[in-house]
């Protein structure tokens, strides 16, 4: 049975080429979006759900074998001139 990776941030740039690719692999994918979306790679399992509620995402690894965060609140640009709070947003 192919292993299950939660994929945290799946809407964004890279989460989408790397749901492509890991569809492509083998690899059963439960995509975690912000908002509710349908992926485009085949047969992948999607969930919309902030991942700031630790308690229901919690359930959502116990398949898991792998877990990729790639979520982020900011956009490219739009946090240069806050640091701190860019940092304090994403970790």
């Amino acid at each position: 049975m192919p292993d299950r990776v939660l994929l945290i941030g799946a809407g964004g740039f890279i989460g989408q080429a790397l749901c492509s690719a890991l569809v492509t692999t083998g690899f059963l994918v439960r995509a975690l979006y912000l908002t509710q979306e349908r992926s485009p790679y085949g047969q992948v399992e999607t969930v919309a759900l902030d991942c700031k509620t630790p308690n229901q995402l919690a359930p959502l690894l116990e398949d898991c074998h792998s877990v990729i965060y790639l979520a982020s609140s900011s956009t490219p640009g739009g946090s240069a001139g806050h640091a701190i709070a860019e940092l304090d947003g994403n970790l």
